[in-house]
Formats: structure tokens, sequence, C-alpha cells
């Protein structure tokens, strides 16, 4: 019985971070997408950390500047560049909050996480 009683809290516990994560995310997105602009952005490091591929982007808005973190799998740009390090890409960002964004790989955003 008292293994049953973990079992359920444990499943729930599971659920709620599951939920919770969502939606962040989509609140996240929907804070970009409600508020959208445009830059461009450059990839500027793409590592292997934690079992995920890391890419870093930097941009600008304003003249400030700020760098934003996805997880992807591993891939190289046409050109062989491991993580297309060096490239420029658009780079989607709130108006409200330019913390926020989302830089679109073009035909790589089929490796984002």
């Amino acid at each position: 019985m008292e293994n049953n009683k973990n079992t359920f809290w444990f499943i729930f516990l599971m659920f709620i971070i599951i939920l919770y994560v969502v939606y962040n995310k989509n609140s996240y997105q929907n804070e970009i997408n409600n508020n959208k602009e445009e830059t461009i952005g450059e990839i500027v490091d793409f590592h292997y950390s934690n079992k995920e591929y890391r890419l870093i982007y930097m941009y600008k808005v304003d003249n400030i500047e700020f760098e934003n973190i996805i997880s992807t799998r591993f891939f190289r740009c046409k050109d062989g560049t491991k993580g297309c390090v060096g490239k420029t890409f658009k780079v989607y960002y709130s108006s409200k909050n330019p913390e926020k964004s989302d830089i679109d790989l073009e035909e790589y955003n089929k490796f984002k996480e």
C-alpha cells in the first residue's frame, strides 16, 4: 500500500514538472511571436555539454548585445563548419524583452531540440 502511494506521488510530481516545462516553453515562444522583431545574429559557439549539443548565438538590439543558447543535435553547414559557427541567421526577439529570442537556422532548424 505504501509503495502505491509513493508511486502515485512520483507520477503526479513528474506530470506537474512536464506541464511546467511545456507551459514555460510555450509562454516563451508566445512572448516572441506576439511582439516579434527581427535582427541578424551570429553563431559564436557550438559544443557538446551534458548529453546535448549547445549552440550559442549573439545578436544586437538597439546597440545592446545579447546572447542566447539553444539545444540541438549535431550538424554541419554545407561548407562543413560544425554548427555553422561564424555564420549569420535571422533572429526573432520580443520587442518587450529582447533577451527572449529564437534563431532561424533555416534548413538546419530540423536539428533544434
